[in-house]
């Protein structure tokens, strides 16, 4: 596969220096070819311009086809053909009889064609084709006998065409079509039986079109895109392992079964979820932009594992994410919030990924998230109207805690950490105190002397309270009982703090620099090296100085005297 690839690249680039007026070019290894600007007559004198691997090639591309159609003869000259892709050239019309020399053909891939109507039979002669992909063309008609030999068909693609409607009966001998795309197109319904006896249906993308309705209770597909459509009410049948059907104006959804492992609703007009917390073995959910009751819970979804809510602008309490232990990754984004409360995270020990990007939360308590959520390895806080001092800042306390601000660790990255940062403190709305931040708080070690005073988990600490003015933060330190084993700390983690700690502020350990490290290596080899060059040149003369010392003592040869 590679190797074709590489051969396509060629391809390109020598498509460059060729001109439209010039003659075919022809290039052919012992696995594939490709064709530029062939046409009929190229086809009728092919062993003209290619070489002797033509016959034992198996992949063809052929690139800027200059006829509208192809002859029957046309892959007569390529007996082993088994994947053919048509690219970038000007053919409308496939003559029933064109793949009569094509019988071990399994691929086809059509793109950017002018082929606009399938007539019946219209791959006759193909019978084997496995994969066939017809896309960037301007397919409005399909006959409904167009596929009806291709009976061993596992893959159909017809996207970015101008399809409006199918027929009945066109997939009636396709019964081996495991994955079917018709996504960019202009499809407004579709009959239910269409989709009649694919049993082995796996996958069905209907995204972009134009459909109003989807309720199909016999469609067997396990996973069903239906995104950027005009739905606006959903039924999802027993069969359904995972629906995406994002962007549309769906308000209502009906469910049968509760088999749905993954429902991705964003961008559309749900309020009530009570039909989808029926779904026990749900894991992923996504339902950002979507304006949802205040008072809604997802606790009967116990199997979740993923849950978005960007934009929906809940109350959030301890019973929104209740008896969702297998929690790993929400996001809390855009939702306005001004507190991060981790107390409503008591039963989500599980969570590694937490989202408040897009808020007006002032401060986050990183010692009271990474109590509760021990877990927890990215927490992200970006664009929370924060200047760029107090967010670098933030990055900084986080490290402390080992907490990423970011999936991805652009805040770690020399190459990445400026843009990053510039775009976590980009101004998201007008009516927020950017430039006058509050100082970073005062008792920022306090938490860090903590931490080692009490290494193990004891009593949870209690609720920070936050007031923010605009120009100072009043922090409440939490209270923590001694335990008789730390009695010989000092007393003053038993009150509150309210001025300036008097805790010794410990100097983080420099760290040797990478150059510097490296520098040294070099230097301890370069030792080495030559201390056993130098072992190595002693040893060679002092042998040398032997073997001569050995010819003048001997009598019998006159060279060795002759020598020295």
């Amino acid at each position: 596969m590679m190797k074709f690839r590489d051969a396509l690249l060629l391809a390109f680039v020598v498509l460059q220096s060729v001109s439209y007026a010039e003659a075919y070019l022809c290039m052919c290894s012992p696995t594939n070819c490709v064709l530029i600007h062939p046409n009929t007559a190229f086809f009728d004198s092919a062993e003209n311009y290619c070489s002797s691997f033509r016959t034992s090639a198996y992949e063809i591309s052929i690139i800027k086809l200059m006829d509208t159609q192809l002859s029957s003869e046309a892959f007569v000259k390529f007996p082993n053909m088994t994947s053919l892709e048509i690219f970038q050239g000007q053919l409308e019309k496939i003559a029933p009889d064109t793949f009569n020399g094509a019988g071990r053909l399994m691929k086809l891939l059509i793109r950017g064609n002018s082929l606009a109507n399938l007539e019946d039979y219209t791959f006759k002669g193909a019978d084997n084709l496995r994969d066939l992909v017809i896309s960037a063309s301007p397919l409005k008609r399909i006959s409904e006998k167009a596929f009806a030999n291709l009976q061993q068909l596992e893959m159909l693609i017809l996207a970015h065409g101008d399809i409006e409607s199918l027929p009945k009966k066109l997939f009636e001998n396709n019964r081996m079509l495991k994955m079917l795309s018709l996504n960019s197109n202009k499809l407004t319904s579709i009959d239910a039986d269409v989709f009649s006896g694919l049993d082995e249906l796996a996958k069905l993308e209907l995204a972009d079109n134009q459909l109003k309705t989807f309720d199909y209770k016999f469609l067997k597909a396990a996973v069903v895109v239906l995104n950027n459509n005009s739905l606006q009410h959903l039924v999802i049948n027993e069969h359904c392992s995972a629906v995406y059907a994002s962007n549309n104006e769906i308000e209502t959804i009906s469910i049968d079964g509760s088999n749905v492992l993954k429902l991705s609703l964003n961008h559309n007009r749900i309020h009530d979820v009570s039909n989808i917390t029926k779904l026990a073995n749900l894991s992923s959910l996504s339902l950002g932009s979507n304006t949802l009751e205040s008072n809604s819970i997802f606790s009967p979804l116990v199997a979740l594992e993923e849950l978005i809510l960007q934009s929906t602008y809940i109350n959030l309490t301890r019973s929104t994410f209740e008896n969702l232990s297998n929690l790993k990754i929400l996001d809390l984004s855009y939702n306005n919030l001004t507190v991060a409360d981790f107390k409503i995270f008591n039963s989500q020990s599980a969570l590694q990924i937490l989202s408040y990007v897009g808020n007006r939360i002032p401060n986050f308590n990183y010692f009271e998230a990474k109590q509760i959520l021990p877990r927890l390895r990215v927490l992200e806080i970006c664009k929370n109207g924060w200047n760029k001092t107090y967010f670098e800042y933030n990055i900084m306390r986080m490290k402390r805690f080992q907490i990423n601000p970011d999936i991805h660790g652009f805040a770690s990255h020399f190459l990445f950490r400026d843009e990053y940062v510039d775009m976590c403190t980009e101004k998201l709305i007008e009516d927020y105190n950017y430039d006058d931040y509050p100082e970073p708080p005062a008792d920022a070690d306090i938490e860090d002397e903590i931490k080692k005073s009490y290494p193990t988990e004891q009593t949870l600490p209690t609720t920070t309270t936050v007031s923010t003015t605009q120009d100072t933060i009043h922090q409440n330190v939490h209270y923590f009982p001694l335990t008789p084993q730390s009695n010989h700390h000092i007393s003053e983690h038993d009150v509150p703090v309210t001025s300036e700690p008097t805790v010794k502020k410990q100097q983080p350990e420099e760290e040797a620099s990478p150059l510097l490290i490296t520098f040294q290596v070099l230097v301890y080899i370069l030792s080495v090296v030559g201390l056993v060059s130098l072992g190595v040149v002693a040893y060679l003369w002092r042998k040398r100085q032997l073997d001569v010392r050995r010819l003048a003592a001997s009598p019998e040869s006159a060279d060795a005297v002759r020598l020295i």
